[in-house]
C-alpha cells in the first residue's frame, strides 16, 4: 500500500511537469512575443522538474524492493538539461518559437515515459507515450530536410538531443533500456543533407 502511494505521488509529479509542458508550448503557439516569459517558465519547470520528477524518484530508489530503473537520473538529467537549453536559446530570440514547441513537444514524450517500475508494464500512459516516442524517431529517420541550413542545423540539433534521451542506458536492466537494445540497429540511422 505505502508503495503503491509513492508511485501515485510520483505520477502527479510527472503529469504536473507535462501540464506545464503543454502550457508553454500554447503560450508559444498563440503568443509567440511572450517567448522572454516563456524562456522563464521553462527554467521555473526544469527546476520543478528536478525537485519533485527526479526527486520523487530518488526517494523512491532509496527503498527497499525499489524497482526504479538505473537509468532514472540519467534519464532526468538529460531532460534537465534540454529544458535549460531551450530556455537559453527561446530568451533572446523568438524567430526560434517553432523549433522551441518542437523540442518541448519531443522533451514532453521523455518526461511522459519516465516511470519508477523499471520491470512493471503497468503504466499505460507510459507505454502510451513509448509508442509515440517510437513514431517520432521514424519520423526524424525519414523527414526531408529544410531548405534553410540554419534551420536544418537547430532542428538537427533538437533531434539529436532528442534521440539521445531515447537511447538505452548502458547497465540498465529496465524495460525500456532492453527495449532499445534489442531494437538498436548497428549503425543508427542518421539523416544526411545534401
Amino acid at each position: 500500500m505505502e508503495s503503491e502511494n509513492y508511485v501515485e505521488h510520483f505520477r502527479q509529479s510527472r503529469e504536473n511537469i507535462l501540464n506545464r509542458l503543454v502550457d508553454a508550448i500554447h503560450k508559444l503557439e498563440e503568443v509567440p512575443a511572450f517567448h522572454a516569459s516563456v524562456a522563464y517558465d521553462i527554467r521555473l519547470i526544469a527546476s520543478l522538474f528536478k525537485l519533485n520528477v527526479q526527486g520523487n524518484g530518488r526517494r523512491a530508489a532509496q527503498r527497499e524492493g525499489s524497482d526504479v530503473p538505473s537509468c532514472f537520473q540519467r534519464r532526468c538529467n538529460l531532460i534537465t538539461s534540454a529544458l535549460l537549453e531551450q530556455a537559453a536559446l527561446l530568451e533572446p530570440r523568438a524567430c526560434l518559437v517553432d523549433q522551441c514547441c518542437q523540442a518541448l513537444y519531443y522533451i514532453r514524450l521523455q518526461v511522459g515515459r519516465l516511470t519508477v517500475e523499471g520491470h512493471s508494464n503497468v503504466d499505460s500512459y507510459v507505454e502510451l507515450m513509448e509508442s509515440m516516442v517510437d513514431s517520432r524517431i521514424s519520423e526524424i529517420q525519414t523527414r526531408r530536410c529544410l531548405a534553410d541550413e540554419d534551420s536544418e542545423a537547430l532542428l538537427g540539433r533538437i533531434e539529436m538531443s532528442f534521440r539521445m534521451m531515447n537511447r538505452e542506458q548502458p547497465g540498465c536492466s529496465c524495460n525500456q533500456c532492453r527495449k532499445r537494445r534489442v531494437a538498436a540497429a548497428p549503425e543508427e540511422s542518421i539523416l544526411v543533407c545534401p
